[in-house]
């Protein structure tokens, strides 16, 4: 469900001190050897001149370069699926910060450089949607024409559960790329069986946010709610096992995502059969995000919640916020 990977990426790597640490995992040597570390700052949607005309980026972050010559922008995307419009979304949005860069700094010069974290079930389509559509054969005499750009690319699903726990990163990115990594596909005892193992990490970052005055432990314990069939109780009950002291911190989640409504698909799985109660979340949840958006659904677009599997209103949960209409969440190569 793009909305509750989306806000616990952001919730940690919106911070620039857990950006910052994830960003020298995926980086070569060489190029971390060329920045200032102490200049990295969040850019984005409230920086005069970074909003997109069309679709948000996930995070844009600023960085001088060592020798003072230059600034980089670095843009994140996230990927919760596979999706075949992401190299092309990644180019639009580098042409466009460079654009708005020149404006608003013409100083200095400004780099782009295009990071994408996935956690889909295979790793992220990087070719231009057009050679995409048209087959190896007929895209290969025309693809070296064609305006293209080079992304780095984390993908979870390339890395086991010891592996990002042993990553050189402060205890809430570890806890976070974990969590994103594995918990969307596990059911509800896997995931508590989980808990117990990251029951060090856990206190780990319980005790980082009380020395920082985060909340990075509430915002995962939002997401396992979220993120799959995980009862209330079960998780309390672990919670009570290895964390005890963040008992007042867990039920405060709980309360708000109750007042939210997003936790209605899960109570109501766990009285109607867990399933159908997460398809039901997931289509509350889908529509209020799509009235926001584009106004009173019509029928037609009613008609295909009520019909659409947990798979179909993923996708289209991980389309609506890039959607620039109605149609472009549920017929995205239509509306083309």
């Amino acid at each position: 469900m793009a909305i509750h990977h989306d806000s616990y990426l952001l919730a940690t790597f919106g911070e620039p001190r857990l950006f910052a640490a994830w960003l020298r995992c995926v980086l070569p040597p060489e190029l971390q050897a060329r920045l200032n570390w102490t200049t990295l700052r969040r850019v984005g949607e409230r920086h005069t001149g970074l909003r997109l005309r069309s679709g948000t980026v996930d995070l844009v972050f600023a960085i001088d370069l060592a020798d003072g010559t230059a600034r980089l922008l670095v843009f994140v995307e996230h990927r919760s699926h596979r999706a075949l419009d992401l190299h092309d979304t990644m180019l639009r949005y580098a042409v466009h910060l460079q654009h708005v860069a020149r404006r608003d700094w013409p100083d200095q010069p400004t780099f782009a450089l295009g990071v994408v974290m996935s956690h889909g079930e295979g790793p992220p389509e990087l070719l231009p949607r057009s050679a995409m559509a048209a087959g190896d054969e007929a895209a290969a005499p025309w693809l070296p024409f064609q305006p293209r750009i080079a992304v780095l690319v984390d993908h979870l699903n390339h890395h086991g559960e010891a592996e990002l726990l042993a990553r050189a990163m402060p205890p809430a990115a570890r806890l976070a790329q974990v969590a994103l990594r594995f918990l969307a596909a596990w059911d509800g005892p896997t995931t508590i069986d989980a808990i117990g193992r990251w029951a060090d990490l856990l206190r780990e970052v319980a005790e980082e946010d009380r020395a920082l005055g985060s909340d990075h432990l509430e915002a995962f314990f939002g997401y396992v709610l979220q993120a799959n069939a995980t009862a209330i109780e079960d998780l309390q009950m672990a919670i009570d096992k290895h964390l005890q002291e963040q008992r007042g911190s867990f039920m405060s989640t709980a309360e708000k995502l109750r007042a939210e409504g997003l936790a209605r698909g899960l109570e109501r799985g766990r009285v109607e059969g867990r399933v159908e109660g997460r398809v039901e979340g997931r289509v509350d949840a889908l529509r209020r995000l799509l009235i926001r958006r584009f106004g009173p659904l019509p029928a037609s677009a009613e008609a295909q919640l009520a019909a659409a599997s947990q798979p179909e209103l993923d996708q289209w949960l991980d389309r609506v916020l890039d959607a620039a209409n109605l149609s472009a969440v549920f017929h995205p190569t239509a509306s083309r």
